[in-house]
Formats: structure tokens, sequence, C-alpha cells
């Protein structure tokens, strides 16, 4: 699994996006066990998985002060790649999740 970041970006008054790369952090659980690690901006983070035991694998992203979280999402895969990002105004924006299958 690979986890990585957008970050966050800002609608400006003009209406054109502004990004702002940072840290983020994440916890992922599998059914035996969870890791919690932090990406740095601009960086990633891969692992295996499945030494978490079977999935589905409870996935949660959000800064690493805790302030905006997504919402936790389940992956099925251990060949998935995990962005999050979160977009200002905050509503009507927010943290989001994305998930990606690893092409077949």
């Amino acid at each position: 699994m690979i986890i990585n970041s957008i970050a966050d970006y800002q609608v400006t008054k003009d209406q054109n996006v502004a990004f702002n790369f940072r840290d983020i952090k994440y916890i992922v659980s599998g059914s035996s066990r969870k890791i919690e690690g932090i990406v740095p901006k601009n960086g990633y983070d891969e692992f295996d998985a499945a030494e978490l035991g079977a999935p589905p694998y409870t996935v949660q992203v959000g800064y690493v002060n805790d302030s905006y979280r997504a919402a936790p999402i389940q992956v099925n895969s251990n060949d998935t790649l995990v962005t999050f990002r979160m977009g200002f105004p905050a509503p009507p924006n927010g943290p989001a999740t994305f998930v990606y299958n690893k092409k077949p």
C-alpha cells in the first residue's frame, strides 16, 4: 500500500487553486494489528498491508495535529494508492481520501 498527500489547497478570490504541501498522519488497521505513520510533505510511504492481517483495511488520513482528518475508508487490496487532500475554505470543501487500485 502507498499513502501520499496532495495536502491542502486554497480556492483563491479569483477562483484559482493554490497548493500548500504538508506532512500528514495515517492509521491503517487490518484484522490483527494497526500501524501509524507520518508521510512527509512532497513524499509518500509504502508498506506491506498484508502484515496487518486480512483485508479489508481501515485507513484514516489527516493532518499531523489532528485538526482535519478524513472519514475512515475501507480498502480491500494491498496494491492500492491512498491519497489525502484538504480543501479550503473548509465548507464547502473539506478533508477527503481517494483510493486508486493498481492496474491489473
